[in-house]
């Protein structure tokens, strides 16, 4: 197996796999870097063609100490757009909780916002999705004793939350499930308890 910087130039042999090998691990790496491989093999008639390129970039754990939202579980995380993640709710380990935090990536930092209007009731076990733009779809999750079946949306641009009142067919209340953003105006939800 050979690995370059850039797919074009500078090939470095970096490992020479067994027979039948069918994954390698290239250690030693720096961090944030995309390499490129390529492979071949030999046997006694001689070495084959190369293989496509293929890549891979290295990525890195950080953690930011300033500001950060107190420690929990059974909270829900979502993309808001651009460079931002918003956290809701969860459970201390004794308190559900109800509080909005961003942490906006290219600033390295967690901000809680006090938001204008109604919030979410506390609720752990919830699920929330991007749904497009800067705002996020939270759905369900439980207040302690109460499964719940409840749509909320939350706009990062004015850090406002607000409660859907859907016509229709409604999921059945639920917590511990998984939701994911499709495209357009569609989520998938699937699973829970």
């Amino acid at each position: 197996m050979e690995r370059s910087l850039d797919g074009v130039n500078g090939w470095a042999m970096v490992i020479t796999a067994a027979p039948n090998s069918t994954g390698e691990d290239d250690a030693g790496l720096a961090v944030r870097t995309k390499y490129y491989y390529r492979v071949r093999s030999t046997n006694s008639a001689g070495d084959s063609g190369y293989s496509n390129v293929a890549s891979a970039t290295t990525l890195a754990w950080s953690e930011f100490s300033t500001g950060n939202p107190p420690s929990r579980i059974e909270t829900a995380m979502a993309d808001i757009g651009g460079s931002k993640v918003l956290l809701f709710g969860g459970i201390d380990g004794s308190t559900l909780l109800a509080d909005t935090w961003e942490f906006d990536e290219s600033v390295h930092a967690w901000a809680q916002y006090a938001t204008s209007g109604v919030i979410p009731p506390v609720r752990r076990g919830h699920m929330m999705a991007f749904a497009g733009g800067s705002k996020a779809i939270l759905f369900g999750g439980i207040d302690g004793s109460t499964l719940l079946a409840d749509t909320w949306e939350y706009d990062a641009s004015t850090h406002a939350w607000a409660q859907y009142n859907i016509a229709g067919s409604v999921p059945p209340a639920r917590y511990y499930s998984q939701m994911a953003y499709t495209g357009g105006t569609t989520m998938v939800l699937f699973g829970g308890l």
